[in-house]
């Protein structure tokens, strides 16, 4: 059991281990352990349950991940967490492209080179809703927006958390083309 201090709630998920000194050959149940953490974010990531309140805790370092697949909760009670290790640096060069997933919160990460989107390409159904980012350093993105919210994207939160030098890119379409999936 453990207290999840973005949700202020009680949950009984289990906590993986990420960390640069880590393997993806080890098993979930060693990722468990600080001392044997898996290698990358998305290896991590493999290993939440869908609606447990799962908790991946990132060690410092750098990470080329791309998230684009977290597993769902359906409340912030059970939501799955991706977080940086208390105190510690975690950058992460791929970004966050999110389609599908609803309740995940995101806390303390840096984002560099690609941004975060959130949405869906195809339908309102396939869009996800209720993403928390808390605490998150997004900035050095060159060749699109900081941040992307599709149109059926919904109840997603921006908290505390720094949002900064935004280059325009005039080939990104924005809300301006009304109906796009860009809006």
């Amino acid at each position: 059991t453990f207290t999840n201090s973005i949700t202020n709630t009680i949950g009984t998920g289990k906590t993986y281990y990420v960390g640069t000194n880590g393997s993806d050959s080890n098993s979930c149940t060693q990722a468990q352990n600080t001392s044997t953490p898996k290698r990358t974010i998305l290896s991590g990531l493999a290993c939440l349950t869908a609606a447990n309140g799962d908790v991946v805790d990132i060690r410092s370092g750098t990470y080329s991940d791309t998230i684009r697949s977290v597993v769902s909760g359906t409340s912030y009670a059970n939501a799955a967490t991706i977080r940086a290790h208390s105190g510690e640096t975690v950058i992460l060069t791929g970004g966050i492209a999110l389609e599908g997933p609803s309740y995940v919160v995101f806390d303390g990460l840096n984002i560099r080179t690609s941004g975060i989107w959130v949405g869906s390409t195809t339908t309102a159904a396939a869009a996800s809703h209720h993403i928390r980012f808390s605490n998150l350093d997004v900035t050095g993105i060159s060749t699109d927006n900081l941040v992307n919210v599709n149109h059926f994207a919904h109840h997603i939160e921006f908290i505390g958390g720094r949002f900064y030098g935004a280059v325009y890119n005039p080939n990104v379409p924005t809300c301006a083309a009304a109906g796009t999936d860009a809006c």
